[in-house]
């Protein structure tokens, strides 16, 4: 086995040798106990699925006119860069897409005339990150989460040795008031679920959710080495 490329073997927190193929920022676990005709197979397969999405992302990437001839020390080089890094590999499909999307719509505004993706670094001053801001003032969460997504990047670009200080650390969030989160309702749960059959993630997620009552921060601390004997053993912080 430990001649295999990519594989990682470490233990979770209950000494469970726990066996991964990493490769290009990703992680897939493999189950199959190692040296049998199924090890090969799951490990084969974990291989193309990373090879996959490696070639989705990089036919999508192609398609992004937003990044296409980039000038380099720009704020559209610090966003490709970003978008190329292990610590932006390392979140969740969705947060990147999330996080992607609403970067780039930033490179998209225009400031006092000039292309945002243009800017050079040295010319990334806070008063352009508020401008960035600013735009969504009709929209103030999303306004935040500009601000958010932008501040990350710059504190990554920042350790990377891109730019020399984060402009967003000095622009302050909008305050705004809400009416919090919508509870769903016993129809609304039954229609997720009809959505969504015993199976799939999404309904897993809802159960774990609906009917453990563990916070959204903890649901995602659960796994297989919790369950001892049919019975699942919470013992989180």
């Amino acid at each position: 086995m430990t001649e295999l490329p990519y594989l990682r073997v470490d233990k979770d927190r209950h000494g469970n040798e726990r066996i991964f193929v990493r490769r290009n920022g990703r992680n897939i676990r493999l189950r199959e106990s190692p040296g049998t005709a199924g090890f090969q197979r799951e490990y084969a397969n974990a291989l193309q699925q990373i090879a996959n999405v490696d070639r989705i992302k990089k036919a999508a990437e192609a398609k992004r006119p937003v990044l296409a001839s980039i000038k380099p020390r720009t704020f559209g080089w610090i966003a490709a860069r970003y978008f190329e890094s292990g610590e932006f590999a390392g979140l969740d499909p969705v947060s990147q897409r999330r996080i992607r999307t609403i970067i780039e719509s930033c490179l998209q505004e225009d400031f006092k005339g000039e292309s945002m993706r243009d800017c050079p670094v040295s010319m990334l001053t806070a008063a352009k990150i508020k401008s960035l801001r600013d735009a969504k003032m009709d929209k103030k969460g999303a306004a935040n989460k500009r601000l958010q997504y932008l501040s990350a990047m710059f504190g990554w670009a920042v350790e990377d040795g891109c730019m020399p200080g984060n402009p967003a650390r000095d622009v302050k969030k909008l305050k705004y008031a809400t009416d919090g989160f919508h509870t769903w309702t016993v129809e609304e749960v039954q229609q997720f679920e009809r959505r969504f059959p015993i199976g799939t993630k999404p309904r897993l997620a809802l159960a774990l959710m609906l009917y453990l009552g563990v916070r959204r921060s903890d649901v995602v601390k659960l796994g297989p080495g919790m369950v001892k004997e049919g019975v699942l053993s919470l013992s989180l912080q």
